[in-house]
């Protein structure tokens, strides 16, 4: 259900057991990260479904490790943690942070004998945001718009955009620039309780931190929809990729 490509579950089954068989291979081809993505979001669900904080997925911080911040494509990652999670915070908006070197774990231990050490680590080491992704709540057809924004660039330039219910949409902020954000919902949709986030400072420096992969509009409904036929499904899972820039 997470794959946008057509593919038998014998031939599936063949891939993970090869895999298995030669457990450090890195995948290079679209499809091979497609199916890597898919495995990595199963597994995780399966794992936080059986978890006593999945019921209320009010969670506005994920932090992943080695598996997601060694994929080469960044909008695979950030699918995969916005699927494999499917955070609905109470605030509206969930930032995303890599931790390719372990650094929690080891955070973690630290924090028992030195807590100032600990978060020293954390703050000027690990948290380097990644993306920042803000969740729409509410429900309609997919194609029925959600969300209207605009970003005004240092540069002067505004840019207008629409969001879509059943899409996912990235705006992208140059690394060291800093812009006012605002969004405005359509009836029947809310970011943090609101139907109008007026104003919002976004950028790496900004309230709204926006990672080296932008922020994301996430009106794709929580829970998420995929119990539909294989075509609707694959469809939609493009569109999906497509929306952050990725060509499959």
């Amino acid at each position: 259900q997470w794959l946008p490509v057509s593919m038998s579950t014998e031939d599936l089954s063949h891939w993970i057991l090869n895999r298995a068989l030669r457990p450090n291979t890195i995948a290079e081809s679209m499809h091979d990260m497609l199916i890597e993505r898919a495995i990595l979001v199963e597994l995780l669900r399966t794992v936080w479904g059986g978890m006593s904080a999945s019921r209320h997925n009010n969670v506005d911080l994920i932090i992943a490790g080695r598996p997601f911040a060694t994929m080469s494509e960044p909008a695979l990652a950030a699918l995969a943690l916005l699927d494999a999670l499917q955070p609905d915070p109470d605030g509206g908006i969930v930032e995303l942070v890599l931790d390719p070197d372990g650094l929690v774990a080891a955070a973690g231990a630290l924090g028992e004998r030195s807590p100032a050490l600990a978060a020293d680590v954390v703050e000027h080491d690990l948290i380097h945001p990644f993306a920042t992704a803000i969740v729409v709540r509410g429900s309609g057809n997919d194609g029925e718009l959600a969300v209207r924004g605009q970003v005004r660039h240092q540069n002067g330039e505004t840019e207008l955009f629409t969001v879509p219910y059943g899409s996912i949409h990235k705006v992208q902020i140059d690394a060291n620039e800093t812009v006012p954000l605002t969004l405005v919902c359509e009836g029947g949709y809310t970011i943090g309780g609101r139907d109008e986030v007026t104003e919002i400072t976004a950028g790496r420096n900004g309230d709204l931190r926006s990672g080296h992969f932008g922020i994301l509009i996430d009106a794709r409904g929580r829970p998420m929809n995929t119990k539909v036929d294989a075509a609707s499904r694959s469809s939609r899972l493009q569109s999906w990729f497509e929306d952050l820039g990725l060509k499959i």
